[in-house]
């Protein structure tokens, strides 16, 4: 139905101290969708990006702490990029996602494509 690449990881990047984090993900299936449930806490709606193409669904969210009026005495958070690639099955219906944010969890349903159903060819 849907893959993750194994190869995703936390990681800090030296360069602009952004720390790139793999979120925690559940995904599971109804009758109808294949549901990704994604933790990024703390996150604005408008820092999420659910973005669908080639057959790969990327989906990033970006938290960036807020700018303080004083100097730091003791500081563990840093801005993040919550980011995984899953590699989407052709039998997913890429034009019926939806996506919704509550509590930190972002939710992304895929529809599933309709199975063709028996029927009679009236022959003229």
């Amino acid at each position: 139905m849907i893959r993750t690449d194994k190869k995703q990881g936390t990681e800090i990047s030296k360069r602009d101290v952004l720390l790139r984090v793999k979120p925690l993900v559940d995904i599971y299936e109804t009758e109808n969708d294949i549901v990704v449930m994604l933790e990024m806490p703390n996150v604005k709606k408008d820092g999420l990006r659910v973005q669908v193409e080639n057959g790969f669904l990327h989906i990033t969210g970006r938290r960036e702490n807020e700018q303080i009026q004083g100097e730091y005495i003791f500081r563990e958070t840093r801005d993040v990029l919550f980011e995984r690639i899953f590699e989407l099955e052709d039998n997913l219906d890429t034009n019926r996602i939806s996506a919704s944010y509550e509590l930190g969890v972002l939710k992304v349903s895929i529809g599933k494509k309709e199975k063709a159903k028996p029927r009679v060819i009236e022959v003229n």
